[in-house]
């Protein structure tokens, strides 16, 4: 672990006499880092934020319903597409179905698409009565595939999960910050695809206050660590 970079945290580890004697004493955060050789220790406490209550389920079904329809499509058209999806799908619409339209749209039209992808734009089509649209990059005219992100969702409860992770976490972090050690909250953006992840940092810078000001620093992580994500130091 290098002293001041987002830690990967995991279940509590004991770091050591001084780490297991704040255990003893301190209420319990997700885990204690210490770093070997230089002894520096970071508390950390993480959490994962939703948009709402039932976005997680939705999500998941999204990515599992493309995942289908790309099965179907790869390999079929010549490019590598970008599909702009809905923020939800239609109830019963079938991937395979939604797939087999797509590929006869792309190749009906695949010479505007390429034309607009030339100058970064997209254009808008109405695919197995989904409403999507779809580019083409000059730089990914090569291969055969589909690629998605979904138009932007209703945020309206966004900030009010990511103050209430904030108000939950920091109070725990407190009597470690106030011992010397560095604290973190690492919060896990399950947005995906659905949303910009520097729109979700503005959106944490937005609701950190007062009661958060002892916390050293505030990471957002996109994606699947660690296999592949994008960490975002909020502060």
């Amino acid at each position: 672990m290098t002293p001041g970079a987002p830690p990967a945290c995991g279940n509590h580890r004991d770091t050591g006499d001084r780490g297991a004697a704040l255990h003893r004493t301190f209420p319990a955060i997700d885990c204690v880092l210490r770093d070997a050789k230089s002894a520096h220790e970071l508390a950390v406490e993480a959490s994962s934020i939703w948009r709402s209550k039932d976005a997680g389920k939705e999500d998941k079904y999204i990515d599992r319903w493309f995942a289908e329809a790309r099965k179907r499509v790869a390999g079929r058209v010549s490019g590598k597409f970008y599909i702009t999806l809905p923020i939800r799908v239609p109830a019963g619409a079938d991937p395979g179905h939604f797939a087999e339209a797509l590929v006869e749209t792309i190749r009906a039209n695949h010479v505007a698409i390429v034309r607009e992808g030339q100058q970064g734009k997209m254009l808008p089509f109405t695919v197995e009565g989904i409403d999507i649209w779809i580019s083409l990059l000059p730089l990914n005219a090569a291969g055969s595939d589909i690629e998605y992100s979904r138009s932007m969702p209703d945020m309206k409860d966004f900030p009010t999960s990511v103050r209430k992770c904030l108000d939950e976490k920091a109070p725990k972090l407190k009597q470690y910050s106030a011992a010397g050690m560095e604290t973190w909250i690492v919060i896990f953006n399950t947005m995906g695809t659905p949303m910009s992840p520097f729109e979700a940092v503005r959106i944490v810078k937005q609701e950190c206050g007062p009661l958060h000001a002892h916390v050293s620093h505030i990471a957002l992580v996109v994606g699947n660590p660690p296999d592949d994500a994008l960490v975002l130091v909020v502060r």
